[in-house]
């Protein structure tokens, strides 16, 4: 089912059908492939993490809730692009629906800087997203223009009647699970300045980060594995970049285990996490679905898992244009200001704003 071209005139066919006919189906690009896949079933499932390891076959792609990292829902790769243009296929609406409320910057802003009076005194993090509610081209148009914009991430676009329809790209990687050697790979994703900015990354970043790092790394050693951590390097994602570390682990027994105690890591939760999660849903006015949690692919020599972001939900609208809820967010800590915070989220999501955007 690879197809030469970034996503061919046939694919696009086949999504725009599945779109238009609530049929379950994903596309997507591993990060340095030129070429999207994509399949489409009538029978998605929900599993566990372990199962989805454990069971699953070659093609299945996972999709998790942000609230809900233990499971999954599973789009099998029942249907090639032949069969949705042949077949008479219909699935089931959205349950969920994108809302039409953006966050407010005052509310945002006066939000966070409670947050961070509270984190100054227990030293703690948490990520507060924010929406971006705005009407758009066709997922189709938006994916070409955005999956172009970044190829070195995982790029997707899928639909399910439990998610909706979701379109993203991804720099964060969850977990890559060799199982010829019980190896697994991973990333301490977090801390964000300006693209190419000079010296060294200031206290709060480097702090943000290494939240991120000590809690990977317990995970890990707390399931027996052994743990290497390689030096930080800053990854470029468009006009922004990240502080990150590769994080590898041998002796890995069961990866959906730890899937599921990773996920949501503090990089798009917090730390401590259950405090975290508590001021995010006294935070945040939205829910968040899908974003932060994890997508995940399996092949012959692999499974690997990425975290939702830079990513929107989107929904069709009977004017003939989709309402998309732009998804982003940022580590706030005790020595955060809470204007640059938003100025980060907004940093994040004006790619794919542009991409979304009708001109």
């Amino acid at each position: 089912m690879t197809q030469q071209a970034l996503i061919s005139a046939e694919v696009a066919k086949a999504v725009e059908k599945c779109i238009e006919r609530f049929i379950p189906f994903v596309l997507y690009a591993e990060p340095a492939k030129t070429a999207c896949r994509f399949h489409a079933s009538e029978n998605i499932r929900r599993v566990s993490a372990e199962t989805y390891f454990d069971k699953g076959t070659p093609g299945d792609f996972a999709i998790s809730f942000f609230e809900d990292s233990g499971d999954c829902i599973v789009i099998p790769d029942d249907l090639s692009v032949n069969d949705v243009l042949s077949g008479n296929l219909y699935g089931e609406a959205p349950r969920i629906a994108p809302s039409l409320n953006s966050t407010d910057k005052n509310m945002y802003i006066s939000k966070v800087s409670s947050l961070i009076s509270e984190m100054r005194l227990d030293r703690s993090k948490t990520v507060v997203s924010r929406l971006i509610s705005m009407q758009g081209v066709s997922p189709v148009i938006a994916a070409e223009k955005y999956f172009s914009l970044f190829d070195r991430t995982f790029r997707y676009l899928y639909y399910t009647s439990e998610t909706g329809l979701w379109i993203g790209a991804t720099p964060e990687l969850l977990c890559d699970f060799n199982p010829d050697n019980n190896s697994l790979d991973t990333m301490s994703l977090a801390g964000t300045r300006p693209a190419g900015s000079a010296g060294e990354w200031d206290r709060k970043n480097i702090d943000e980060h290494n939240y991120v790092t000590d809690f990977i790394r317990k995970i890990l050693l707390e399931e027996g594995a052994e743990v290497s951590v390689d030096e930080p390097f800053s990854m470029l994602y468009g006009k922004i970049e990240h502080l990150c570390e590769s994080i590898k682990a041998k002796g890995i027994n069961n990866p959906g285990k730890i899937v599921s105690r990773l996920s949501p890591t503090p990089a798009v939760c917090g730390t401590p996490k259950e405090l975290a999660m508590c001021r995010i849903g006294d935070t945040e006015s939205h829910s968040r679905y899908c974003y932060g949690g994890w997508l995940g692919i399996i092949d012959r020599q692999h499974t690997a898992c990425y975290v939702n972001l830079r990513c929107a939900f989107a929904g069709y609208n009977s004017s003939g244009t989709y309402t998309y809820n732009i998804y982003a967010g940022g580590g706030v800590t005790g020595d955060s200001v809470a204007s640059t915070e938003w100025d980060e989220t907004e940093a994040k999501a004006s790619a794919l704003v542009q991409c979304c955007k009708i001109h």
